[in-house]
C-alpha cells in the first residue's frame, strides 16, 4: 500500500519508570532516534527512590515527566495514557530498547490494516555484557489461530507492551490497563485479551524491541508469581463471561492448562531444591501449587462426565 500521501499518525510513547536510573537513558536514546518521531514522549515516574525522573526531565525538551506514588507498571502505563490525545500509543519499559524503525513499521502495519486494534512484532532477548548478548525470543510466539481471543487464553503472544502499537480508541474501549497488583506479571497479557474483543491484531515481521534480561529475570520466585497472576487474570475473565457458557468453558480449560504448567514447573523446581537439601522451599512451593490448583482440579473432576458425554455425542 502506498502511504506517500497519507498523513503520519500522531503517536505517544509512554515510559513507566521505577528506580530505572541505570537504564532509562538508553531507552530514551532509542525513543528519540525513531525514524518516525513520536508526537508525545511521556515518562511516568512511579514513586522511584532514585533519580529516574531527574534524568528524564533533563534529557530532552521533548520529554514530559509525570510523578506519582507507586502503583505498579500497569498503573503507571495508564496514568500516561490518561493524559495523551495521540491516536496511537506504545508503552515501552524503562530498560528496553526500541529499534530505530520500530514506530514506522508498526504504524505502517496499522495503516495497512484499518480493522486492526494493534500491531506488534517480536522481541530480541538481550543480555548485555555476556558472551552472547542477543537471542531470538522462542518462548512468546505469534498466534495464527482464527479465534485470537481463545488463542490468547492459552498463552501470551506479545512479549511486552513495547512490542505493540495500539489504537487509543481501542485501548479506551477495552478499559485500559488494569492496575490491580494481583495481575503483576500478566497485566499486558490481560489487556491483550480485552483488546482481542475489540478487533484483530496485525503482525509485523522482524524484531521491534530489545528486551533486557536481568540476573533475576527468570528466578523461581518470579516464575511462581507469574503463574499466580495468570490464575487471577483467568478468574477475572471468567467473572466477566460468567453468562456466556462457551467462553466460560474456554476459560476453565485455560485454568486447567495453567494448573498443569504450574505443577510441572513446581515439580522440576522441587527436584532441584531437594537435591540441594532445601526442604523448606520445596514444601512451600508444593503447598502454593495445591492452593492454586484446587479449584481447576475439582472442576475438572466434577465436569468430566458432561465433557466426556458431549464429546461422545459429537464424535470427538
Amino acid at each position: 500500500m502506498d502511504f506517500v500521501n497519507t498523513p503520519a499518525p500522531r503517536i505517544a510513547i509512554l515510559i513507566p519508570a521505577f528506580n530505572a536510573a541505570a537504564f532509562i537513558a538508553e531507552t530514551l536514546d532509542s525513543v528519540l532516534a525513531q525514524t518516525l518521531p513520536a508526537a508525545e514522549i511521556i515518562v511516568v515516574d512511579d514513586g522511584s527512590a532514585d533519580n529516574s525522573a531527574e534524568i528524564a526531565a533533563g534529557f530532552s525538551p521533548r520529554i514530559k515527566v509525570l510523578r506519582q506514588k507507586n502503583s505498579g507498571t500497569a498503573g503507571a502505563r495508564q496514568s500516561g495514557a490518561d493524559v495523551t490525545n495521540s491516536e496511537l500509543i506504545l508503552s515501552v519499559d524503562a530498560d528496553d530498547i526500541l529499534l530505530p524503525d520500530t514506530l514506522a513499521r508498526l504504524a505502517d502495519a496499522l495503516r495497512a490494516n484499518p480493522a486492526a486494534v494493534l500491531a506488534a512484532g517480536p522481541a530480541e532477548l538481550w543480555t548485555p555484557g555476556t558472551a552472547n548478548p542477543s537471542a531470538p525470543d522462542t518462548e512468546v510466539l505469534w498466534l495464527d489461530e482464527k479465534n485470537l481471543w481463545r488463542g490468547l487464553l492459552s498463552g501470551n503472544c506479545i512479549r511486552t507492551s513495547g512490542c505493540a502499537l495500539m489504537r487509543r480508541t481501542a485501548l479506551v474501549a477495552a478499559g485500559g490497563w488494569d492496575a490491580d497488583r494481583q495481575l503483576m506479571g500478566s497485566e499486558d497479557w490481560e489487556l491483550w485479551l480485552r483488546l482481542a474483543e475489540q478487533g484483530p491484531f496485525a503482525r509485523v515481521p522482524g524484531t521491534v524491541l530489545k528486551y533486557r534480561l536481568h540476573s533475576n529475570s527468570f528466578t523461581v520466585t518470579r516464575r511462581r508469581k507469574m503463574f499466580s497472576s495468570a490464575f487471577f487474570m483467568l478468574a477475572k475473565h471468567r467473572a466477566r463471561w460468567r453468562h456466556d457458557r462457551d467462553r466460560s468453558a474456554a476459560i476453565a480449560d485455560a485454568e486447567w492448562n495453567n494448573c498443569c504448567n504450574v505443577t510441572r514447573a513446581t515439580l522440576q523446581d522441587a527436584r532441584t531444591d531437594l537435591a540441594r537439601g532445601k526442604f523448606g522451599p520445596t514444601f512451600g512451593a508444593l503447598a502454593e501449587t495445591a492452593r492454586l490448583g484446587t479449584r481447576p482440579l475439582a472442576e475438572r473432576i466434577l465436569t468430566f462426565p458432561r465433557r466426556h458425554w458431549t464429546r461422545a455425542v459429537r464424535g470427538v
